[in-house]
């Protein structure tokens, strides 16, 4: 029994070393290791040839810029192991994960085990992304009847799909081939959702082990690529993925609605003007026209909420603040300190992050520092969120594969 490592790699030069370092200096050292260069040009091609001559379990594969699809592919293909774990080239694992990954397998014969993250932030700050299940081994009934329901949540909007992520999962390549072959290299996001969900699905036995052992480098440009104007045409390719497996299952009404959110959250980064709704700001909570407001959050979301907000004209903003204004500054962003809020008058607040557990945090300190009551604080709107439908190319999807099922 063999576990195979395998890393996309695309000019990820300042990452990349402390990402390969982490996985040869392994405590379990038996493991293969495939270090795919997607036709880098940064001298990440380079750092992989360096790595290879002085390991002798690292195999380096060059191509041509083809996308993290194919990336995968590439390395799967090449892979000796009976198991496959994909670690992000910027990102890196702590020493014992490969012996914890093969110790399960020798004592359980599982398809696939689960872990939990640690988020890295640019500042220093982290947090600890836990699945919400115990510790333990389960079964194909259990996964398809409680796990898969509780996998990415819906009654928030936007919890984060942190737990679909290839890095979560160690998956037996059988399982793996079969779920990934035929899915399209142009996709760019949610890669791994439309691989970890089907194989989750295709399980008869996972292990859930509460160990932290993969880091994930949250960087502020990482999202950046889902601007690209092609990338409305591949969120459709995924939500067809996710579609024709989903229908499929007994749970599906919670699995479309998953899949809803997912696409949702990348619509009103990547192009929110699909999701314009008459009056307002969608998803938001109704608040009067011309009011006074301040957005908080300098994201990529924030920023098209200002955006929306210039071109509509239905609020007037008054500031744009966030506790990470300085990085902001020094990319050019006016973009203030929330301390600005002592110092202004304003009607309202708005929380301009799709990311559930991060507006909590903000509402939690604009209540308990700056003294601001909950009412003058507008939130996304679950009702908005549940009651609207995704724009029409996504439903005619939906529509067609139904009435291929009667």
């Amino acid at each position: 029994m063999k576990i195979s490592v395998v890393v996309p790699v695309y000019n990820t030069v300042r990452y990349l070393k402390k990402c390969i370092d982490s996985i040869v200096k392994q405590s379990f050292i038996d493991f293969q290791i495939i270090l795919v260069d997607d036709g880098s040009t940064d001298g990440s091609e380079r750092i992989c040839d360096e790595y290879a001559k002085a390991d002798s379990r690292i195999k380096v594969i060059h191509q041509t810029n083809s996308g993290v699809v194919r990336a995968r592919k590439t390395g799967l293909k090449a892979a000796d192991g009976d198991y496959i774990y994909y670690v992000d080239s910027d990102d890196w694992i702590d020493e014992n994960i490969i012996k914890s990954f093969m110790d399960i397998l020798l004592q359980y014969s599982v398809n696939m085990v689960l872990i939990d993250n640690k988020r890295e932030y640019e500042n220093g700050n982290s947090f600890i992304s836990m699945l919400p299940f115990e510790e333990g081994l389960y079964g194909q009934e259990w996964i398809k009847s409680v796990m898969i329901g509780q996998l990415m949540r819906t009654d928030v909007f936007f919890a984060s799909s942190d737990r679909a992520a290839y890095w979560n999962y160690l998956i037996d390549k059988k399982i793996l081939l079969k779920n990934q072959k035929n899915i399209s290299d142009q996709i760019r996001i949610w890669d791994d959702v439309v691989v970890t969900y089907p194989c989750l699905l295709d399980s008869s036995h996972i292990y859930i082990k509460k160990e932290v052992y993969y880091h994930y480098r949250q960087r502020s440009d990482s999202l950046k690529r889902i601007r690209d104007s092609r990338e409305y045409g591949r969120l459709q390719l995924v939500y067809s993925l996710l579609v024709r497996r989903f229908v499929t299952e007994a749970k599906r009404e919670t699995l479309l609605k998953q899949a809803k959110y997912i696409l949702l959250y990348s619509i009103l980064f990547a192009v929110p003007e699909k999701m314009q709704v008459t009056g307002g700001l969608f998803p938001y909570q109704k608040f009067p026209p011309n009011s006074r407001v301040v957005i908080y959050g300098a994201g990529g979301f924030g920023k098209n909420i200002v955006d929306i907000l210039n071109k509509t004209r239905y609020a007037n903003i008054i500031a744009w603040v966030d506790k990470s204004f300085a990085i902001y500054k020094e990319e050019g962003i006016k973009v203030d300190s929330p301390d600005m809020l002592y110092q202004i008058e304003y009607d309202y607040i708005i929380l301009g992050v799709l990311i559930a557990g991060v507006r909590e945090d903000i509402k939690k300190i604009l209540i308990t520092k700056y003294h601001i009551s909950e009412e003058k604080i507008i939130d996304i709107d679950m009702n908005m969120i549940n009651n609207t439908s995704l724009p029409i190319e996504f439903q005619n999807i939906l529509n067609e594969v139904q009435n291929e099922m009667i």
